[in-house]
């Protein structure tokens, strides 16, 4: 690369074109040629620009510098300077890609998070939640009031299988001529026709708590089966699932998740809970 003082001398900068080069050169020449201008400063003038002209023009080659060479020592160190950096730049970029992608990450999960808070997705979860938290106020308010006993008579009892969640068998009971109720564990396969049985029932949502019968001085104690309070831990599992995904609403990362979760579990668990035995109703206490 020629040097820039070749083109200062011309006047011009170091991307000057060749025809530029060409018409400055004249033009100078114009001024400073002996036969123009006699002086001793024109003469000198005039050999820097003819000098430049021709290195430039690649007419003349460039004066050999008379710098030392360096050492292997030095050239090691300047290889190891340029390798150094070039890992720098390496590093460099390679963390710029990397905080690039972790932002189109953050905006893409940003986007999918706004559409959970907002539109009908919104007001599904809110339906939800609402729910929910209505449901587990009156089963933990039931569980501690006061329940209602009444005295039933058997007319006969069957086996119906074998219970995976309690782990137990199951047996229908047919009482007081028209009812049915579906009772856990081995109590029901000792029943005879005119047995006496006594249930019990929540006060505010009139639910079928125990079925209880007792023999001499003993009680035998029994979890009916459709109950919520048979299933009591798995059903506040599911009723707190969606405060559990109001908490993690600020987390963009796994708000999603969360509502999808509670949304399908929660949901499920509910349309169950409400409309199994028309609980709703017994709920609202417009049935028994």
């Amino acid at each position: 690369m020629i040097p820039a003082k070749y083109y200062t001398a011309l006047g011009l900068p170091q991307n000057a074109t060749e025809r530029e080069v060409k018409r400055a050169y004249r033009t100078l020449v114009k001024q400073y040629h002996p036969d123009v201008n006699p002086s001793k400063e024109a003469h000198q003038k005039f050999l820097k620009i003819t000098e430049a002209y021709e290195i430039i023009t690649c007419q003349r080659p460039l004066p050999q510098s008379r710098v030392r060479k360096p050492s292997q020592q030095t050239q090691n160190k300047t290889q190891e300077r340029t390798q150094e950096h070039i890992n720098k730049e390496r590093a460099e970029r390679i963390k710029r890609e990397k905080e690039l992608q972790a932002k189109k990450e953050y905006l893409a999960q940003l986007k999918i998070h706004d559409l959970y808070i907002t539109g009908w997705r919104k007001n599904l979860f809110k339906a939800i939640f609402f729910t929910s938290v209505v449901c587990l106020m009156l089963i933990i308010l039931d569980y501690n009031l006061p329940e209602k006993i009444t005295k039933h008579r058997v007319d006969r009892s069957e086996y119906l299988g074998f219970s995976m969640i309690h782990s137990l068998p199951y047996h229908l009971v047919h009482y007081d001529n028209n009812k049915r109720l579906e009772v856990i564990g081995g109590i029901g396969e000792n029943l005879e026709p005119n047995d006496i049985f006594y249930l019990t029932k929540t006060a505010i949502m009139n639910e079928k708590r125990e079925f209880i019968m007792k023999s001499g001085n003993y009680g035998y104690y029994a979890k009916i089966k459709g109950s919520v309070y048979s299933i009591l831990p798995i059903a506040v599992i599911f009723l707190l699932l969606p405060i559990i995904a109001r908490y993690m609403r600020s987390n963009i990362w796994a708000y999603a998740t969360t509502y999808k979760f509670t949304v399908i579990a929660t949901g499920l668990f509910l349309i169950v809970f409400l409309f199994e035995e028309l609980r709703i109703l017994r709920m609202l206490q417009i049935i028994n």
